[in-house]
């Protein structure tokens, strides 16, 4: 699998390809480009570009779990539909979200 990868070193592959959550994937993803912007210094600004990306996709998969784990919840009172991350309610974000929120009582 490591040859599948397209690097030059056979350890990068590897370490490319071990087991874990995406956080862990990119943080070991940056410290192989950082490693080898040390040894290839006519690239540091290619590996800083690189790590601006790696630390923005770590977010925007942060963001993602917590709304792929999130319960839809629908308060009959006030008949909204609201979510519920990480066990706080929050409020719809959009004016419509669909039929759902268009329905009558």
């Amino acid at each position: 699998m490591p040859y599948l990868v397209g690097v030059p070193e056979l350890s990068v592959g590897y370490l490319m390809l071990e087991e874990g959550t995406f956080g862990r994937k990119a943080d070991r993803f940056r410290s192989i480009i950082q490693a080898m912007g040390k040894d290839r210094p006519v690239c540091s600004n290619r590996v800083q570009a690189l790590e601006k990306l790696l630390a923005e996709a770590k977010d925007l998969a942060q963001k993602r779990n917590e709304y792929v784990h999130a319960l839809v919840v629908q308060d009959f009172k006030t008949k909204e539909v609201k979510l519920r991350i990480k066990g706080t309610t929050v409020q719809n974000r959009r004016k419509d979200c669909g039929p759902c929120c268009k329905r009558g009582p």
